[in-house]
């Protein structure tokens, strides 16, 4: 359901939190911090997988590493 932190640091290339917070904004990726200062990714963020809000026919959100992909 969500990435691990080894997932998190392949992502980003750095363990460090703040460091992970920053390059996640930046690419556009949707997270959470935890009480502990942890960026929390869902997987969907990163794979793709529908949504309920695609199911309700709202518009789709999309990270930005991902719009610059298909721009």
């Amino acid at each position: 359901m969500f990435l691990t932190k080894d997932d998190i640091v392949m992502l980003t290339g750095t363990r460090h939190r703040s460091k992970q917070i920053n390059w996640l904004r930046n690419s556009g990726i949707r997270f959470w911090v935890n009480v502990a200062g942890t960026p929390v990714v869902a997987r969907s963020a990163i794979e793709g997988t529908p949504s309920k809000i695609e199911e309700s026919g709202q518009s789709q959100w999309q990270p930005n590493a991902l719009k610059r992909i298909a721009a």
